[in-house]
C-alpha cells in the first residue's frame, strides 16, 4: 500500500465545479464529474477492473489444474457421463470398482528445474552510465545487495519461479513504505497471488508495454485497514461506515441491482469473488492502477539539454524565464535569435494513476504514481504470450502424466484379475438362508462373480469352479517407459539434469556436457524469468535512488570512502542494470582469494587491501591487528619526532606469521621479502591520499 500524508476517504461524491472541460482531455477530471452526477463512485473504473478479472477466468482455471497435477491431485478432471451428469475421473474409476493410481513425475521435473535455477547463483548488478560515477555505482551495488538480504529475495524469487513454471505467469511487486514485520521504512519486494490479480486481457507484448490497467484485490482485517489508510481519528468512523455495508451481501445486491443478483453465475475460483471476501470479518480493498491522460507540455531547455514535462499551469513560469534570458543575453550583446530558450510543446500525456477502492466505489486513496520510474509497482511475465496465449512448463507435461497414470491403473487391474480370475458358481449350490450377495461378499470378489443357472438339473453335479487365465503381456511396461521418455524429451529434464549417476566408465567431461546440453532445453524458461527479475530490479533501484537520503546511504555503506559532498546528486544519478554472476559461491570466493594472493605477491596490493577484499575466516581479526600495529607505530613515530629521535621500523611478527600461514607452498623467497617490505608501508589510492593530506593539514594547523 502507498502511504499518504493526507486522507482522501470520502463517503459521497463531492461537488465538482469544473469549467472548460469540454474539448479537453483529462480523464481523471471527467471521471470525477461523472461520479458526481451518478449514484455510484468510480463505477466505470470498478467495472473495467472486474471485467478484466473475469476475462482471466480461463487462465486461473488452467493454472489451478496445473497446480493439482504438480501436487498429486491428478484425477480431478471432470467427465460427462452417458446420463448427462458430470463427475470427476476419480469418482468414475471408484464406481467401476478400480483404484485410481498416480505416479507423480511432474513434481520431480519441476524440482529439477528449480535446482538448476538455484545453481545459477545470479543476481542483478549496477553500472553507471557515466564512468566518472563508478564509485556511486559501486555504492548502489552495496545498497541493492543489502536490500536483497533484507527482503530474503533469493527465496521469494525461487518460489516465484516455481509459480512461473506451474502457471506460466509470474509477478513481483516493488514498493516503498512501512513494513510491520521489519518495523521500518524500506524498499520491499512482494510476490502477489496471481489469482487475485487482473490486467487487460488483450495485452500481447512480451515486455507488457501495452498494459493499460493492472491491479490486485486485497483482504485486510480492520486493524490493518486502519493502519494503511487512517491518518486522523475521523477516518476510523468513515471506514466503519463504509465496511459495515461492503460485507453485507444483501446490501451489496441492492446497491448493484440486477447485475449483482446474477453475480453467482460468473466464474468463481476456490470461493474467490471480486467484490465480497470469502471471510466475513475481512475488508475487501481493490487496488487499481490505470493509464489516464491529460494535457501537458514537453519542456526542452536548449541551454543545458535538459528534457522533462510540466503541467499546463506552469507554462507562465517558463515564459517568464525565457523573457528574462532574452534581457540578459541582449544586454551582453547577443541577438534575440541567439538566445537559448526553453521550448515547450503541447501534448497529451499518458500516466499511471492509482486508486484504492472499496467494493462500493468509496475512494480510500488515489493519486498519480509517486515513483520516479513513473509506472505501476508490478512486474509481470506471461509465458510465452505469443498471440496472447499463456502456456506453462507443467501444462506441456499433463497429457503424458495422464497416460502414465492410466497405464499404471490398467496394469494394476490386470494383475489383480490374473491373481484370482472369474468365479463360476452354480446357483443350485447356494445354501439356504444365503443370497448371492452374501456369497459374493464372503468370497471377497477380486474382479467378478458369475452365477450359472442349473436349477432345472439339480443333479448336474456342478460345483463352484474358478477359471484362471494366464496374464498376457500387452506391453504396458514398454508403454509406460515410452511415455516417461517422451516426458523427458518434452520437458528437457533428462537424467544428467536430474542428478542421476552416469553409466560405468563415463568420463566427467561427457557427463558435464550432457548436463549443459540438457539445461539448454529449459534455458528459455530461465532467461524469460530472468527478464522479470531484471525489470523488477530496475524499479527497486529506482525506489532506492528516490527514497534513500544521503545520510541513510552513508549509514548502510559507511566503509566505502564516500564523502558526503559526493552524494549531492545522488538522486539524479542514472544507473544501468545487468544480470551478473553472484560472487557468493565457494568456487568464486576461492578464485578471488587466489587472484588477490597473486596480486599481493607481485606487489600490486598491500596487506590491508589483501585482507579487506579477500575472504578468509580470520580476515577481519587480522585486519584489525594490522591497523592496531600501524596506529601504535605511528604514535611511537610521532613521539620520537617530538623528542628528536629516530625510531626503528615496527616489527609486525604476529602479522607476518599469520600471513605466512596464508602463503601457499612453493612461493619463492623474493616474493616473501617483497611482501614483508610492503607491510611496512600503506599504499594509498589517489582519493585516499587526498583525504590523508587533508587530515595531516588539519593536524598541522591544530584543527581537531
Amino acid at each position: 500500500m502507498i502511504e499518504k500524508q493526507k486522507s482522501k476517504i470520502r463517503l459521497t461524491p463531492g461537488a465538482n465545479h469544473l469549467s472548460g472541460i469540454s474539448g479537453s482531455i483529462d480523464t481523471v477530471r471527467e471521471q470525477r464529474v461523472q461520479d458526481a452526477n451518478s449514484l455510484n463512485m468510480n463505477w466505470d473504473v470498478l467495472m473495467e477492473a472486474r471485467s478484466c478479472w473475469d476475462s482471466l477466468a480461463t487462465m486461473r482455471e488452467n493454472r489451478a489444474r496445473c497446480y493439482r497435477y504438480v501436487y498429486g491431485d491428478q484425477w480431478s478432471d471432470e467427465v460427462k457421463l452417458t446420463n448427462g451428469c458430470c463427475t470427476t475421473e476419480r469418482e468414475q474409476i471408484a464406481d467401476d470398482g478400480n483404484v485410481p493410481l498416480t505416479n507423480n513425475l511432474i513434481r520431480s521435473h519441476v524440482v529439477s528445474v528449480l535446482g538448476v535455477y538455484r545453481n545459477q547463483n545470479k543476481k542483478p548488478g549496477v553500472s553507471a552510465n557515466d564512468r566518472r560515477e563508478q564509485k556511486l555505482s559501486d555504492l548502489m551495488n552495496v545498497l541493492l545487495d543489502t536490500n536483497w538480504r533484507n527482503n530474503y529475495k533469493k527465496e521469494i524469487d525461487v518460489r516465484c519461479f516455481e509459480d512461473f513454471l506451474i502457471g506460466g505467469v509470474a509477478a513481483e511487486k516493488e514498493t516503498y513504505g512501512w513494513n510491520r514485520e521489519a518495523q521500518k521504512n524500506d524498499a520491499w519486494s512482494y510476490v502477489p497471488d496471481v489469482n487475485r490479480m487482473f490486467w487487460n486481457p488483450d495485452a500481447c507484448d512480451a515486455r507488457m508495454w501495452d498494459t493499460s490497467i493492472v491491479g490486485e484485490i486485497h483482504d485486510l482485517d480492520f486493524t490493518e485497514l486502519c493502519g494503511t489508510f487512517v491518518h486522523s481519528p475521523g477516518d476510523v468512523t468513515k471506514l466503519r461506515a463504509i465496511y459495515s455495508h461492503c460485507r453485507d451481501v444483501e446490501h451489496f445486491k441492492n446497491w448493484y441491482g440486477q447485475w449483482a443478483a446474477q453475480r453467482e453465475d460468473y466464474h468463481k475460483l476456490e470461493n474467490l469473488d471480486f467484490f465480497v471476501p470469502s471471510q466475513w470479518q475481512m475488508c475487501r480493498v481493490i487496488e487499481i492502477w490505470r493509464k489516464e491522460a491529460k494535457p501537458r507540455y514537453h519542456v526542452w531547455d536548449t541551454e543545458n539539454g535538459g528534457f522533462w514535462k510540466c503541467e499546463i499551469k506552469d507554462k507562465a513560469y517558463y515564459d517568464e524565464i525565457n523573457r528574462q534570458r532574452v534581457l540578459d543575453y541582449v544586454a551582453q550583446g547577443y541577438s534575440e535569435d541567439d538566445v537559448p530558450k526553453i521550448e515547450l510543446e503541447w501534448f497529451v500525456d499518458e500516466y499511471w494513476y492509482y486508486r484504492f477502492l472499496s467494493p462500493l466505489g468509496d475512494v480510500l486513496d488515489e493519486g498519480e504514481t509517486p515513483y520516479d520510474h513513473k509506472s505501476h509497482p508490478y512486474s509481470l511475465k506471461l509465458y510465452p504470450l505469443n498471440n496472447g496465449d499463456i502456456h506453462s512448463f507443467v501444462g506441456d507435461l499433463i497429457d503424458q502424466q495422464r497416460y502414465i497414470n492410466r497405464m499404471i491403473s490398467l496394469n494394476d487391474k490386470l494383475i489383480r484379475s490374473a491373481a484370482k480370475g472369474v468365479l463360476m458358481y452354480p446357483m443350485s449350490l447356494i445354501p439356504d438362508g444365503m443370497t448371492p450377495e452374501d456369497i459374493e461378499r464372503d468370497w471377497k470378489k477380486p474382479d467378478a462373480l458369475l452365477f450359472v443357472d442349473d436349477l432345472k438339473g439339480r443333479m448336474s453335479g456342478m460345483k463352484p469352479e474358478q477359471y484362471v487365465n494366464k496374464l498376457v503381456n500387452i506391453g504396458t511396461t514398454e508403454m509406460i517407459q515410452m511415455q516417461m521418455s517422451l516426458m523427458e524429451d518434452i520437458s528437457g529434464v533428462h537424467g544428467a539434469l536430474q542428478g542421476k549417476p552416469g553409466f560405468a566408465g563415463q568420463s566427467a567431461t561427457l557427463y558435464a556436457q550432457q548436463t549443459q546440453n540438457a539445461s539448454i532445453r529449459i534455458l528459455d524458461y530461465l532467461e524469460s524469468f530472468g527478464d522479470l527479475i531484471l525489470r523488477a530490479s530496475e524499479k527497486k533501484v529506482s525506489n532506492i535512488n528516490q527514497f534513500y537520503d544521503p545520510e541513510r546511504v552513508l549509514l548502510i555503506a559507511g566503509d566505502m570512502n564516500i564523502l558526503p559532498e559526493e552524494l549531492t546528486y545522488w538522486g539524479d544519478t542514472q544507473f544501468d542494470l545487468v544480470i551478473s554472476e553472484m560472487a557468493d559461491t565457494p568456487l568464486e570466493r576461492s578464485r578471488i582469494n587466489e587472484m588477490l594472493m597473486t596480486m599481493f605477491q607481485l606487489g600490486a596490493i598491500n596487506i590491508k587491501q589483501l585482507l579487506k577484499f579477500g575472504n578468509w575466516p580470520f580476515s577481519d581479526a587480522l585486519l584489525e591487528s594490522v591497523e592496531a600495529d600501524e596506529q601504535a607505530a605511528m604514535e611511537q613515530q610521532a613521539m620520537a619526532q617530538q623528542q628528536g629521535q629516530q625510531m626503528p621500523a615496527p616489527q609486525m611478527g604476529n602479522t607476518q606469521q599469520a600471513l605466512q600461514g596464508m602463503t601457499p607452498e612453493g612461493v619463492d623467497g623474493e616474493a616473501v621479502e617483497q611482501a614483508q617490505r610492503l607491510m611496512r608501508y600503506d599504499i594509498l589510492s589517489p582519493h585516499d591520499a587526498q583525504v590523508r593530506v587533508r587530515e595531516q593539514a588539519k593536524k598541522d594547523a591544530g584543527v581537531s
